[in-house]
């Protein structure tokens, strides 16, 4: 990316009506189509907070609408035309923990048509319940073998301070097989 400076405070444009406030996630829409999120005023907003309000704003006539309410994060399709945000989770009691062993509750998700008018409220829900299947053993195996890729290609000296590394990888990794927890992985790494 380049950025050209030159002439610059020319081509920024203020946007009449829309007041100085914490302001977020700016996307673009179909042509001469903005959006972007607005932290709620009640201290809830950001990810996974009480929600945010999203915000459309034209170009062609500089005006800013509300979108939806109540949303923590979304994206819209690369042709502009479609939108998927993600409902801010009800707040809880607060200092409560979730219960051990409950099944969390789905996610909120939404999909609507971003180039027409505003969608209603609840239009648009997918019915998703997502799941993760984690083997603990290969998820430690792969975030050692990715630490040590990482390490290798991106250590600040090229030459490794003098460590064979593959044999480094060779011998810690004899290790792999007793870690049980993320936390003897970590000692494992270091």
């Amino acid at each position: 990316m380049q950025i050209d400076f030159d002439g610059l405070q020319q081509r920024i444009i203020s946007i009449p009506g829309v007041p100085e406030r914490q302001y977020s996630d700016l996307q673009s829409g179909v042509d001469g189509i903005v959006y972007y999120l607005e932290a709620s005023r009640g201290g809830q907003g950001g990810p996974g907070g009480g929600g945010n309000e999203l915000w459309r704003f034209r170009i062609c006539d500089r005006k800013a609408t509300s979108f939806v309410t109540g949303v923590a994060a979304y994206e819209v399709s690369a042709d502009g035309r479609k939108l998927v945000y993600r409902a801010a989770a009800p707040p809880s009691g607060a200092g409560q923990a979730p219960t051990p062993g409950a099944t969390p509750p789905a996610p909120s998700l939404f999909l609507v048509d971003a180039d027409r008018t505003p969608p209603q409220a609840g239009q648009g829900r997918l019915n998703v319940r997502l799941r993760m299947y984690l083997e603990p053993r290969e998820e430690f195996k792969q975030i050692f073998d990715e630490g040590w890729r990482n390490q290798r290609d991106y250590l600040y000296v090229p030459n490794m301070h003098g460590a064979d590394w593959p044999r480094m990888k060779e011998m810690y990794g004899q290790l792999l097989p007793y870690v049980m927890h993320r936390a003897d992985l970590i000692i494992c790494s270091t």
